[in-house]
């Protein structure tokens, strides 16, 4: 947690959750798998590692559905590299198993988004296939979103 800084917007609200109380934070994200405990504003989710050994690498959310905030900017998938692990082929890696996810979640057709200004996680989507519809404004910040659609 100590390497993420504070400007690192990435899955912030589960990495200050496990943070602070990590047996909370593992019931809770079991929770949200089933729907459950799930914050206002939020979808059903489930959330997996990337880890080697004992060793995490990332973490990444697959949400179930798209409410109308998620179809326009968020997507089914959100992932993120610990920061001394990035650049070394785990983003690309996440993705690809977090697609597999969702495919067993029974989507078949899954939205990966990032902001226009973030060459790393382009460069990870479009690895992983995606095939961008449009780049939008966001209501709440300059960088527009790049939005990419998968079939899996």
């Amino acid at each position: 947690m100590a390497e993420f800084t504070s400007n690192d917007q990435d899955m912030i609200w589960e990495r200050r959750l496990a943070n602070g109380d990590f047996e909370g934070y593992l019931r809770v994200v079991d929770a949200w798998t089933r729907g459950e405990e799930i914050p206002p504003g939020w979808v059903a989710v489930s959330t997996f590692w990337l880890v080697e050994g004992a060793e995490y690498l990332g973490s990444t959310n697959v949400r179930h559905v798209l409410n109308d905030y998620l179809r326009d900017y968020g997507g089914h998938i959100g992932y993120t590299i610990r920061p001394s692990k990035r650049r070394q082929g785990h983003g690309t890696e996440i993705c690809r198993l977090a697609l597999i996810e969702a495919k067993k979640l029974g989507l078949d057709h899954v939205l990966i988004t990032c902001d226009d200004d973030n060459t790393g996680s382009r460069l990870i989507i479009e690895r992983n296939g995606g095939v961008l519809e449009n780049v939008v404004p966001q209501p709440d910040r300059s960088v527009p979103k790049r939005r990419y659609w998968f079939d899996v």
